[in-house]
């Protein structure tokens, strides 16, 4: 269990597997994007589009704290040694 909470919960999967859905949902709906919206014509890939932004925005955070540490840590190492 413990290790398909970590597939699930990494940070960089969840980035791919939103770049991978906005795209396809962008492609999807871009032809009519605009007159969908002004018209209120939602449709799936819309959502696809919100939930993969959102997905995207909460994997960033992570993926930021991740590399600060990772510069630290080098940094911490090339002054140590």
């Amino acid at each position: 269990m413990k290790t398909l909470r970590a597939i699930i919960e990494n940070p960089y999967l969840l980035l791919v597997v939103s770049i991978v859905l906005l795209t396809t949902s962008l492609m999807e709906a871009w032809d009519t994007l605009l007159e969908d919206l002004t018209n209120l014509n939602f449709k799936a890939n819309h959502g696809l589009m919100v939930f993969a932004l959102f997905n995207t925005l909460k994997a960033l955070p992570d993926l930021v704290e991740g590399t600060e540490r990772f510069i630290e840590s080098r940094e911490d190492g090339e002054s140590a040694g």
